[in-house]
This record gives structure tokens, C-alpha cells and sequence, in this order.
């Protein structure tokens, strides 16, 4: 069963979610990440934030899907 990855990056948090082929939500996850920093007023966080986030999510995730479901990968 094919199983389909999307990732939400903002400035707030991460989500993600996992649907099938048949458009169903089968696992979804959410980290809320540090508020941004202002630097000459622009927002300003550190990449590493973002990696943490993303990689926390993805481990909430496991549970309900394995790796070798997924069949294409695009950015």
C-alpha cells in the first residue's frame, strides 16, 4: 500500500502527515518550535531548529507506517 509524506515548515512548528492511495489520513504529527528571534526586524532561527523539528516529528510517526511503504519521494 502506497503511503504519501507531506511536511508543513513554518515558523510556529512542523506538522506532517502520512495518507494512502485513497487520500486518508493515516498518521499526523506537530512540534511547535522556539518563537523567532528578531535581528534588524526580521525573524531569524537557527536551521538546526527546523532539523530537530522535522526529525521529532518523523519518530512520532513511525508507529503507524514502515519506510519501505514509501515509493516516491519529491521536493
Amino acid at each position: 500500500m502506497p503511503l504519501f509524506l507531506g511536511i508543513d515548515i513554518g515558523t510556529s512548528g512542523v506538522r506532517t502527515s502520512v495518507i494512502n492511495a485513497q487520500k486518508r489520513e493515516v498518521a499526523a504529527a506537530r512540534v511547535e518550535m522556539k518563537a523567532p528571534d528578531k535581528v534588524d526586524g526580521r525573524a531569524v532561527q537557527d536551521p538546526w531548529i527546523w532539523d530537530r523539528a522535522v526529525n521529532d516529528c518523523l519518530e512520532q510517526q513511525t508507529g503507524g507506517w514502515v519506510a519501505s511503504s514509501v515509493v516516491d519521494c519529491r521536493c
